[in-house]
């Protein structure tokens, strides 16, 4: 009878051992079954993300119309990333790459809700992009997001947007060991520049620009001339103009601003508008020369500045109109000095 009774109670387990092995069994091979086809699944949207990368150089020369298909283009990646549910890396990286596009499309049409879009794209990309586990990816995504409320800051709540941009900076020089990504410190203390330098026209006009000024210089300590003369060239620019809008110059400050000027080269079919800005600004610096030393010849440069940049050339009138207005306000009032200093009627 006993034997009987070992005999049924080894039977019975042994099938519920079957049971457990089979379920095990069903189990490991499910989830190497999942991770293989998530192994392909990855493989096949990390190809198509490859073949429709997009780089800055690629950004500066799309038209509106590229710009619209690429937009749509990486929407479709980023739909399709997010029904898988398994890739926050690449959906990271996807955002952050529709971020820059949609501000793209913002600069080109100005548009609150491309600007919207960015940012976004661009919060959704933070959420896993952060200061400890990717600084770099971190930081672009801060620069980006700056930029995005800088546009916006022109279409409503200018001082508002300007001040969250430079919050979107301050975060970036938060990050540890910041220094090992010279291009997106340099980034940040130039997008500060120009934040405050914008802020200066609305409000506490000095104190702006002086902080305008002290970080174009902290963003030049770190930008390489060699490998990156375009970004030189531009924070070089953002300096000489706000030291030039400043409250206070001396003879040896603007002459020192004048030579930046005039060594700066810039093609004037492909780089219009920073040709005649640099101009406008080396004529505004022979003006503010001209009222420390009342020399006639500085008064008579300024002029000859004036109207090499903005006589004769449409673009700065129908691209620029108030830049415009403000370059012929200032011309006028060189002439109105000339005519002073000569004693001699002027012909506006």
């Amino acid at each position: 009878m006993k034997h009987k009774q070992t005999l049924k109670k080894s039977i019975r387990l042994f099938f519920r051992n079957i049971w457990v092995v089979g379920i095990v069994t069903a189990l490991i091979d499910g989830l190497v079954l999942f991770y293989w086809q998530a192994n392909i699944k990855r493989a096949e949207i990390a190809k198509d993300m490859n073949a429709n990368t997009v780089t800055l150089d690629d950004l500066k020369k799309y038209t509106d119309d590229e710009i619209s298909s690429t937009i749509e283009t990486h929407e479709k990646l980023v739909k399709r990333i997010k029904e898988e549910f398994l890739f926050p890396d690449f959906l990271a990286k996807e955002q952050l790459i529709l971020g820059r596009l949609y501000l793209k499309q913002a600069e080109h049409i100005n548009n609150a809700i491309s600007i919207d879009k960015a940012l976004s794209s661009l919060r959704e990309a933070q959420s896993f992009y952060t200061k400890d586990n990717y600084p770099q990816e971190y930081a672009k995504s801060l620069i980006n997001t700056a930029n995005a409320y800088l546009w916006l800051s022109e279409i409503k709540d200018y001082t508002e947007n300007h001040k969250k941009a430079l919050e979107e900076c301050e975060k970036i020089l938060t990050i540890p060991n910041i220094q090992k990504y010279p291009v997106e410190l340099t980034n940040a203390y130039g997008t500060k520049g120009v934040a405050y330098e914008e802020l200066s026209r609305q409000k506490q006009r000095s104190e702006n620009y002086e902080k305008a000024i002290e970080s174009y210089k902290k963003a030049l300590k770190y930008v390489d001339k060699k490998s990156n003369p375009d970004s030189f060239w531009k924070l070089t620019f953002n300096l000489t103009q706000a030291e030039l809008s400043s409250d206070h110059n001396d003879k040896e400050g603007i002459k020192k601003i004048m030579s930046y000027l005039e060594n700066f080269s810039t093609d004037k079919v492909g780089f219009p508008y920073q040709y005649l800005m640099i101009k406008i600004n080396l004529a505004r610096a022979y003006q503010k020369l001209y009222k420390q030393t009342n020399a006639l010849d500085d008064a008579l440069r300024a002029r000859d500045e004036f109207n090499n940049s903005i006589l004769n050339d449409n673009f700065l009138k129908e691209k620029y109109p108030d830049v415009f207005a403000t370059a012929q306000a200032d011309q006028a009032a060189v002439y109105l000095e000339i005519g002073k200093k000569t004693k001699e009627k002027t012909d506006f």
